[in-house]
C-alpha cells in the first residue's frame, strides 16, 4: 500500500467510527452505556466511536491499577467503596475525551501495519475493542457485533 493510500484508509477508518456517521446507520446506541451517549459533551461529528476502550489505558504487572500511558489529565484513581474492595482502586478515565477525538485516533492509526488498518477497517469498534485492546465481550456484547458487522 502507497502512502497515499494508507493515509486515505485512516481518513476512511476515522469518518466510518464518526458517531454522525454511526447515527446515520442506525448504530448510535453505545452497548457499554447501555444505549446512552458516553461523551454527550462532544457533538456528533466531533465524536469518534473508534473504540470503546482507551488504547491508552494500561493494566500490567507495573501497573496493576490501571494507568494512562499519555498521563491524561481527565483520568483519577477511583476508590471502591465496597468493603470487600476496602483500600483498592482503579484507573478510571471515564471522563477523558481523548480516545474519541481525531487526532489521538489518527496517532494510534498511523502506527499500525498496513494489515492491521485493513482489518480495523472492516471491524466494527465492539469487535474492535476485542482483538485490537484485548477487551473481552460478553454473550450479550458478541451478539452484538454480529449484528453490528452485519450492519458495517
Amino acid at each position: 500500500m502507497n502512502r497515499k493510500d494508507r493515509k486515505n484508509l485512516i481518513s476512511k477508518i476515522i469518518e466510518k467510527n464518526r458517531l454522525s456517521t454511526r447515527i446515520t446507520l442506525g448504530l448510535d446506541d453505545c452497548p457499554c452505556y447501555n444505549g446512552k451517549r458516553c461523551h454527550p459533551e462532544l457533538k456528533d461529528k466531533k465524536m469518534i466511536c473508534f473504540s470503546c476502550y482507551c488504547m491508552y489505558y494500561l493494566k500490567d504487572e507495573q501497573h496493576p491499577e490501571g494507568a494512562c500511558s499519555i498521563s491524561s489529565k481527565y483520568g483519577k484513581f477511583f476508590k471502591y467503596k465496597d468493603s470487600d474492595l476496602q483500600d483498592k482502586r482503579v484507573w478510571d478515565c471515564s471522563k477523558c475525551i481523548i480516545p474519541h477525538t481525531e487526532k489521538p485516533v489518527r496517532r494510534f492509526l498511523k502506527t499500525q501495519s498496513n494489515q492491521n488498518l485493513e482489518e480495523i477497517y472492516s471491524l466494527c469498534p465492539e469487535e474492535l475493542n476485542m482483538r485490537f485492546f484485548k477487551k473481552f465481550p460478553d454473550e450479550e456484547m458478541m451478539e452484538l457485533i454480529e449484528k453490528r458487522n452485519a450492519s458495517y
